[in-house]
């Protein structure tokens, strides 16, 4: 992902598993933040100000969907 050098990795996807996660930024209210979002069913994690906090917000997600 973006050559993260920090070690931070991204779990995989809360919604529906996948584990193509990348790296999105966004333009919201005149400031860039970055959020992560699933290759596979584009669901968006929470909005953070860094890549690494961007990150850390996904990774506390709770699972939405159990298909196991």
């Amino acid at each position: 992902m973006d050559g993260e050098d920090d070690g931070m990795k991204p779990k995989r996807c809360p919604y529906c598993r996948g584990e193509r996660i990348w790296m999105a930024l966004s333009l919201t209210d005149h400031v860039w933040r970055y959020h992560c979002e699933c290759a596979e069913c584009h669901w968006c994690g929470r909005m953070a100000m860094t890549k690494k906090g961007a990150v850390i917000k996904w990774n506390l997600q709770r699972n939405y969907i159990s298909k196991h």
